[in-house]
């Protein structure tokens, strides 16, 4: 029963994920990806870390998904009032 909720959780979140990146994301032919910067910090934590997982296992192509502290302190500075004045592309 537990097993079987924690499945249903999983694939709940990875929906939600790709919903999301389709909601906010757009890629180039060139496979380059932009983001609505804006949209995104206002995501639940979670979506964001899951988010640049996803964002950085297609462009990167890794197997395996980078480290859960990485994924942090990249988010953390995504949000960071300092990161979003340097920002100059927003897309949609």
């Amino acid at each position: 029963m537990v097993a079987e909720n924690a499945k249903r959780a999983k694939d709940f979140l990875h929906n939600v994920t790709i919903d999301t990146f389709s909601a906010i994301c757009k890629t180039s032919e060139l496979g380059v990806i932009s983001m609505n910067i804006q949209k995104f910090i206002h995501l639940h934590e979670e979506i964001r870390l899951r988010l640049l997982v996803h964002i950085l296992r297609s462009v990167s192509g890794m197997q395996h998904p980078p480290r859960l502290n990485s994924i942090k302190l990249l988010d953390a500075q995504i949000c960071s009032t300092e990161c979003l004045s340097d920002r100059t592309h927003t897309e949609h």
